[in-house]
C-alpha cells in the first residue's frame, strides 16, 4: 500500500519543506489558494489523480463524476437514507453539535431512525442550549451528551471505536463561497455569480472529502478507524444533489462569514431548512442564522497548539511530539 495521508497540518507541511525537501512547497500553497482554502488547510483530490507535495488517500469515499443525475430522491429522503446507513453501522455516533442548521439537521435525521443510546452529542462551551433551547429541552438533554471547554472540543471524538460526524460539508454542497479572502477573488459583495458556478466543481473536487478531518486534530487515540470518518453530508447522493443544483444554475450563494454584507442568511440552505421544518420545527427552520461551533473563544485560540499533525491513510495518528520522526512518509 502506498504511503499516504488523510490529514496534514500546516506545521507538518512546513516541517517537511524545511527538513526534507522544499520541492513542490510553493506549488502546494498555490493549489490551496486556487481552491479557496486558507494556508493552514490542505486539499485532497477526490479522484486521487492530482497530488503535489504529498500522496493523499481517497479510499474512504466513492466519488461521483461531475454530471447530471436524473431521478434522485428528495433531499429529505436522502437525509433519512444517510441516517439509516449510519445507524446500520452499529456503532456509537459522536455528533459535533453547534445548534446551527447543519448540525440540527444531522441530529434530527439520526434521532428519527437511531436507537437513542447510539447518539453522543458533543458541544463546545454549552452555548448551544441558549441558541436552540427547544431542541435542548425536548431532546438533547435526555440523551448522552458532553459539554466541554471550547479548546477541548476536538479531543472529544473517539474515531478509533465510534463513528464521527459533522455537518461541515453542507456549506460546500449548498452554496457557500468558502473562504473567498484566501482565493483569487476575495470579494463577496461584487461577486459575479458565474464565477462561483464556474469554479465550484474544481473547488469541490479538491476540498469536499477532507473538510471534517480538521475537527479531529486533537484526538487522543494513536490510530483511528478510517471507516469511522462519517461526515453526514459526505455521500454520493448528496454530492449528486448538489451537482444538479450547479448544472441547473439554481444555487443560492452565501458567505462563510457571519456578516454577509447585507444578504440574508435566512434565505440560504433552504433544503436543510425544509427538512428541519418538516420533521420537527418550522419556526426554527425559517429563522436560524449563522452559528459558531463554540463561542467565548479564549484569547489566542487561533494559534492554539492542537496535538495531531498528520493522519496516515491507514489511520495512524502522528502527534506533535513525534513530528520529526515521520517527515519522510508519503512525500512526493
Amino acid at each position: 500500500m502506498m504511503d499516504n495521508f488523510v490529514f496534514i497540518s500546516q506545521k507538518y507541511r512546513d516541517a517537511v519543506a524545511e527538513k526534507i525537501s522544499p520541492l513542490h512547497y510553493h506549488e502546494d500553497l498555490a493549489m490551496l489558494k486556487k481552491s479557496g482554502r486558507p494556508p493552514w488547510s490542505y486539499y485532497n483530490d477526490m479522484f486521487g489523480e492530482h497530488n503535489i507535495m504529498f500522496n493523499m488517500s481517497n479510499d474512504y469515499y466513492d466519488p461521483a463524476p461531475f454530471e447530471y443525475t436524473d431521478d434522485l430522491p428528495s433531499f429529505y429522503d436522502i437525509c433519512i437514507e444517510r441516517a439509516e446507513e449510519m445507524r446500520d453501522m452499529n456503532k456509537e455516533i459522536d455528533i459535533l453539535y453547534s445548534a446551527g442548521l447543519d448540525s440540527v439537521c444531522i441530529f434530527l435525521a439520526l434521532y428519527e431512525v437511531c436507537p437513542k443510546d447510539q447518539l453522543h452529542i458533543i458541544m463546545g462551551g454549552g452555548h448551544q442550549k441558549e441558541v436552540y433551547p427547544k431542541l435542548w429541552e425536548e431532546r438533547i438533554k435526555k440523551l448522552n451528551y458532553t459539554i466541554c471547554e471550547p479548546l477541548d472540543l476536538f479531543s472529544q471524538p473517539r474515531p478509533d471505536k465510534n463513528l464521527f460526524t459533522t455537518g461541515c460539508e453542507a456549506d460546500r454542497l449548498l452554496g457557500s463561497t468558502g473562504f473567498p479572502e484566501h482565493g483569487h477573488r476575495p470579494d463577496f459583495v461584487d461577486r459575479d455569480e458565474d464565477y462561483w458556478y464556474d469554479t465550484w466543481w474544481e473547488k469541490t473536487r479538491y476540498t469536499y472529502i477532507m473538510q471534517s478531518f480538521r475537527y479531529l486534530q486533537d484526538i487522543r487515540c494513536p490510530k483511528m478507524d478510517i471507516s469511522n470518518y462519517q461526515p453526514f453530508f459526505l455521500s454520493q447522493k448528496f454530492q449528486r444533489y448538489s451537482m444538479n443544483k450547479i448544472l441547473d444554475r439554481n444555487m443560492v450563494w452565501h458567505s462563510n462569514h457571519h456578516h454577509m454584507e447585507g444578504r440574508d442568511f435566512r434565505l440560504t440552505k433552504m433544503e436543510i431548512r425544509d427538512f428541519i421544518g418538516d420533521i420537527y420545527d418550522p419556526d426554527y427552520a425559517m429563522t436560524a442564522v449563522k452559528t459558531v461551533m463554540f463561542n467565548n473563544r479564549p484569547e489566542g485560540w487561533k494559534s492554539y497548539g492542537y496535538g495531531v499533525e498528520a493522519i496516515y491513510g491507514d489511520g495512524t495518528v502522528i502527534f506533535t511530539e513525534n513530528l520529526t520522526k515521520a517527515l519522510q512518509y508519503g512525500v512526493r
